[in-house]
């Protein structure tokens, strides 16, 4: 872990709610991954900087903790672009702000490599902020069991 700032940057995506005992018992996520994929919402998002793909957790409900395994928060799967024009009204958008950040790599077999680095942040006691995180997919993360993800989140 290395602690890093990060310039702020706008995502455009599909977006989810859910929660993390909607992610465990129902596959939410899991859900919304493929949805992106199914529906090829990639090719879909006008104005990508480049061909990476962002997960961006964001809009935590108040009293959200790893404790607490109900509370809502938004998934936005999607591509960083320059701006919002034309973009298609079933796609949702965020600006996620400049911010200090503690980054992580996930490394290995994905999802489960991912799944493992976010257990060892709860884990950890870094002082999470809860406002937004967010996971970098580039070409690294298409190695099978050597996949890269860079997994940021806001710290205090």
């Amino acid at each position: 872990m290395e602690r890093i700032q990060r310039a702020g940057f706008k995502v455009a995506g599909l977006k989810i709610t859910t929660s993390n005992t909607q992610a465990i018992n129902e596959g939410s996520i899991g859900i919304a991954w493929n949805d992106f994929f199914s529906k090829n919402i990639f090719a879909k998002i006008p104005n990508k900087i480049d061909d990476r793909i962002y997960a961006v957790y964001s809009n935590f409900e108040e009293g959200f903790s790893e404790d607490n395994m109900d509370k809502k928060y938004d998934l936005i799967i999607g591509c960083k672009v320059s701006d919002f024009t034309w973009l298609p009204k079933w796609l949702s958008s965020a600006e996620v702000p400049e911010q200090e950040y503690a980054k992580f790599v996930a490394i290995g077999n994905l999802p489960r490599a991912v799944l493992k680095t976010w257990e060892e942040i709860w884990e950890s006691d870094i002082p999470k902020n809860n406002t937004f995180d967010f996971e970098v997919y580039s070409e690294k993360s298409q190695k099978w069991n050597n996949s890269e993800v860079d997994v940021y989140v806001w710290v205090n």
